[in-house]
């Protein structure tokens, strides 16, 4: 049992755990003073072991409540890190069912879920869980048994944050795509540009299926935006009236214009994003920090973090994609149907417990209506008498595949949290895979000190694996890294194509993008003062790595 209490800036964990007949117990204790600022200095203590840390954390004090709950968060597994590292620590393995530790984008920050999996809210308590497979029990890489996008290292992290709210209104977060192409005029596909506000894009996708009478299938799109913003993006469909697009009316959606062309549009038929964002609850005096950091970013890249979208509101679509990818369907079904968390309430902690309890078709009843994805594939599993391999390919397809994404978008972010913490992620390596910015083409590097000139001009940069059984490794050093994290995962690249091989071939994303037409100034409306950031960044990319930086409020 993990107990985690804060009084008088001091952080007090408790860890109750059989382990030799022993009851160990930690504490962090955070300095007080002021001149530290932005750099944390603490010391864990491990019964008579004290082990010192560093967190890149603003003062604890200075934090808003919501930042605290995440701050105890991420000290608790770094002095759980440090126990299963003692000498002799061999935590036992929780056999009764998994739990993980997260936190809840809440409203006011960057995050959010493209769909409507996992819709259930969860706060930002601590909780640690074990895989339950080789290599799977707690030990010294704790940290790396749940994705919390928070504990990411920042590239600035000598620059102080100016802290406040993003999406603390849907037109705080205006987001408009960048076509790659702009439609013909002819052919029998009908692309229609629509604007959204509090709906995600596959929400709309389904809804605008069924008011025109289609299947979901049937809409083509370029991109998925989330549902806490204001966005503009494109869609097609194909042997429709134009007409039917444009009075088309739907609550949170309407169509901006329509036109014809030859194809349908399909995931990464764009060329970018172009974001207009308003920072809430900041002094607008703090503009200048704003344009210290964005700066930098300018200059250095964005780190290409995949961002807590990917992650999902209960943090673990990585998990699910990674019990997947095993060929553990009984534990991906677990995962998404029940292993209830302690924020769960209401008819969806019931749907979870009656799944654990192996009443299907109860637990299938009992799914609030906005979880149709949860009720559809609950009653399969009861029509499959518990058949996990029937019940998990009743999944939706994308689905599938986005859980897949979401297991080698984690460790993608292993990957570059190493460069970063090194200070490389804008440095070549010889080995490394580099990427060309102007085709998207990659190469191996021979020579570093031959490529770095073209990186220092942002011509190239070096690449992080989407691990799948065809994509490229890099070699020498930065090869090394990567293998040591598929070994530390138990994970091998033909393990990728053995059961999930058509979602995971493969591939390499570059570890840094350009950010352009970047703009900071303050500004004030009916809503207060805010400091307007206005960028944009290529396709595939996150606008929160860029708010992260800013804020430092993760």
């Amino acid at each position: 049992m993990l107990v985690v209490r804060e009084k008088g800036g001091h952080i007090n964990i408790n860890i109750n755990r059989p382990h030799g007949g022993q009851y160990r117990m930690g504490t962090i204790q955070n300095g007080d003073n002021p001149e530290w600022g932005q750099s944390r200095m603490g010391t864990i203590q491990n019964g008579d072991n004290p082990m010192a840390i560093a967190t890149n954390r603003p003062r604890y004090a200075d934090r808003t409540p919501q930042m605290k709950r995440i701050e105890l968060m991420h000290l608790a597994r770094l002095l759980l890190a440090c126990i299963a590292a003692q000498p002799g620590a061999s935590p036992t393995r929780n056999s009764s069912r998994p739990a993980r530790a997260n936190h809840t984008p809440r409203k006011g920050r960057p995050g959010g879920q493209p769909s409507n999996l996992h819709s259930n809210r969860h706060s930002d308590r601590p909780n640690v869980w074990s895989h339950g497979g080789k290599g799977d029990t707690l030990s010294d890489n704790m940290i790396q048994q749940t994705h919390d996008t928070s504990a990411l290292p920042y590239l600035t992290a000598n620059l102080p944050g100016v802290s406040g709210d993003i999406k603390v209104r849907n037109e705080d977060f205006v987001v408009e795509e960048i076509p790659l192409y702009e439609a013909s005029g002819e052919g029998t596909h009908i692309y229609a540009t629509i604007e959204k506000s509090g709906v995600a894009t596959m929400e709309a996708v389904k809804r605008i299926a069924r008011k025109l009478g289609r299947q979901a299938r049937d809409i083509g799109y370029a991109g998925l935006k989330d549902a806490s913003a204001i966005t503009r993006q494109r869609i097609s469909v194909e042997h429709i009236d134009p007409e039917l697009l444009t009075e088309l009316k739907l609550d949170g959606i309407r169509v901006l214009s329509v036109k014809r062309h030859g194809n349908k549009l399909k995931l990464g038929h764009l060329a970018g994003n172009r974001f207009d964002l308003r920072i809430r609850n900041t002094a607008p005096d703090q503009v200048d920090r704003v344009r210290a950091i964005v700066d930098v970013l300018a200059t250095r890249g964005v780190p290409n973090y995949y961002g807590p979208q990917r992650f999902g509101v209960r943090g673990d679509n990585w998990l699910i994609g990674r019990a997947a990818v095993m060929g553990d369907n009984l534990k991906a079904l677990s995962l998404l149907l029940g292993n209830p968390g302690p924020d769960d309430h209401g008819d969806v902690l019931r749907a979870r417990e009656l799944y654990d309890k192996g009443d299907y078709k109860a637990a299938a009843d009992a799914w609030p209506r906005g979880c149709s994805e949860q009720r559809y594939v609950c009653g399969a599993v009861a029509k499959a008498g518990g058949n996990p391999r029937k019940g998990w390919r009743a999944v939706d397809r994308n689905m599938r595949r986005f859980y897949v994404s979401a297991y080698q978008s984690y460790l993608f972010n292993r990957v570059l949290t190493d460069r970063v913490t090194r200070d490389a992620f804008d440095k070549i390596e010889t080995g490394d895979m580099a990427y060309k910015h102007v085709n998207g083409a990659c190469f191996l590097v021979e020579d570093a000190t031959v490529e770095q000139p073209r990186c220092d001009a942002f011509e190239i940069s070096p690449t992080g694996p989407i691990f799948g059984k065809r994509s490229t490794p890099a070699q020498g050093d930065p090869g090394q890294r990567e293998s040591a994290i598929l070994e530390s995962e138990s994970m091998t690249l033909e393990v990728f194509g053995k059961h999930e091989g058509k979602f995971a071939q493969g591939a390499r994303r570059p570890l840094r993008v350009p950010m352009t037409d970047s703009d900071v100034e303050a500004g004030a409306d009916g809503f207060g003062p805010y400091i307007r950031l206005r960028f944009a960044l290529p396709p595939g990319s996150y606008a929160t790595c860029v708010t992260r930086e800013v804020c430092k409020a993760d």
